[in-house]
């Protein structure tokens, strides 16, 4: 069994500061083991979807300045090569 414990929540447009528990049982291992992949996938979405509304989208896949500079010249260069 999981027990999660938040200390702040939202009910429609209302923060909640009371403290509220969730409880997670399996009737395996394996079983406990998905809740805990998908616990900790929300709590990832939770916090990008917060730095998004906060800064804005995230473009995917990061990658290094010089890197992408590299690929985009070696983009250039084969449709240089394909259009002659």
């Amino acid at each position: 069994m999981i027990q999660i414990k938040i200390s702040q929540w939202i009910k429609k447009t209302k923060t909640i500061l009371e403290e509220r528990k969730f409880y997670f049982g399996a009737s395996s291992d394996e079983e406990l083991e998905q809740w805990i992949i998908y616990l900790e996938f929300l709590k990832a979405r939770a916090v990008y979807e917060e730095f998004v509304e906060q800064f804005g989208k995230i473009p995917f896949p990061l990658m290094p300045p010089e890197k992408f500079t590299i690929m985009s010249s070696v983009k250039e260069q084969n449709r240089k090569f394909i259009f002659r």
